[in-house]
């Protein structure tokens, strides 16, 4: 967070694609990035944060570019700290909920 309050993002990277296949492609590669883990309460917990930014931009015939920007965020799991199980686990928890 900067001096006017502003957060600003770390080892972000912006990608162009042309096609919904290009995007699906770069979908399954944050996918196989993912890291889950098994919890007492979720067998696959997401235990890593996304972020992702969309901008789409078409233009018909004659007309001028329109644009729209869609924000999705997903957010580790962050089971409840008296249902994460092992200590290691309650730690790790900790940890997640403290980043949100």
């Amino acid at each position: 967070q900067d001096q006017a309050g502003r957060v600003h993002l770390f080892h972000l990277h912006w990608q162009d694609v042309d096609t919904s296949g290009e995007a699906m492609d770069l979908i399954d590669v944050g996918y196989s990035n993912r890291t889950v883990a098994s919890t007492d309460t979720n067998s696959t917990s997401s235990r890593s944060h996304l972020i992702l930014f969309a901008k789409v931009q078409t233009q018909a015939a004659g007309e001028g570019v329109k644009e729209g920007v869609l924000h999705l965020v997903d957010l580790a799991g962050s089971e409840r700290l008296p249902d994460a199980g092992s200590e290691c686990l309650k730690q790790e928890t900790q940890h997640i909920n403290k980043s949100l």
